[in-house]
């Protein structure tokens, strides 16, 4: 039984609890490198093509469960055709930034199985990816009550723990916290989801603005040990932001 995108059950591939291989299309240099170490991370092997040419050479040649395919400017949209419905064909998992209906439905007809929309959080992309092939349980899965994926939504990943403690000035009470601070500021909204990710996958607890103006009104309501920033950001840039931010230190 197939997704059919309406929240149906899916049959999952048959590998226990252990991911299997795992291929990227994806043009963009630095998603597809983080794509790759938080799913490796996660244990799953993972291929990279950067055009759907390289993608059918990999698929050709090795074995790959699952294909992670931004339909964006890789030719996406050709190689879904390509892989087709059939039952012996990898699942296809696609992200797009289009949430139209007719895209969707498009994806729908070609045999995509999950048809998620950008910006996606890393941690909700391996989610994702784990659960269609049966590696967590049903009733993890993100979505309706009854635990069924739908199509053409921004899944968000399992809750993750907090830090409570607030400092009260700039250069902060460090050493009262469970993980160092860190305001990024960055007004792409894809760059920004995987840079916070990244980051809080590394251990920080990660305040995101898309300008400098919020950015500094995070930064007064919770003070962080590091700003990583986009030097080319709205309102203010990143260079006069740090300055500020120093400055009322």
């Amino acid at each position: 039984m197939r997704n059919d995108f309406t929240g149906n059950t899916m049959e999952t591939l048959d590998r226990g609890t252990e991911p299997g291989s795992l291929l990227i299309l994806e043009d963009d240099w630095d998603h597809r490198k983080v794509f790759r170490a938080f799913l490796e991370h996660r244990g799953w092997s993972v291929r990279e093509a950067t055009n759907a040419s390289v993608a059918r050479q990999t698929l050709a040649s090795e074995r790959i469960d699952v294909v992670v395919l931004d339909l964006g400017g890789t030719n996406g949209w050709d190689l879904l055709e390509e892989l087709g419905t059939s039952a012996e064909r990898p699942r296809v998992v696609c992200l797009t930034g289009d949430a139209r209906e007719e895209s969707r439905a498009r994806a729908q007809a070609l045999g995509a199985d999950l048809y998620l929309l950008k910006p996606i959080p890393l941690r909700a992309l391996a989610d994702a990816v784990e659960r269609l092939v049966g590696a967590t349980s049903d009733a993890d899965l993100v979505g309706s009550p009854a635990g069924r994926w739908q199509a053409g939504t921004r899944p968000q990943p399992r809750p993750q723990s907090t830090t409570s403690a607030t400092p009260s000035t700039w250069a902060g009470k460090a050493a009262g916290r469970a993980r160092p601070v860190v305001l990024l500021l960055e007004d792409d909204e894809d760059a920004r989801v995987i840079y916070r990710d990244m980051l809080d996958f590394a251990g920080y607890e990660v305040l995101a603005a898309c300008d400098g103006v919020e950015g500094l009104r995070l930064a007064e309501s919770r003070p962080p040990d590091v700003v990583v920033t986009d030097l080319h950001i709205p309102g203010m840039n990143g260079v006069q932001v740090a300055r500020t931010l120093r400055e009322e230190a």
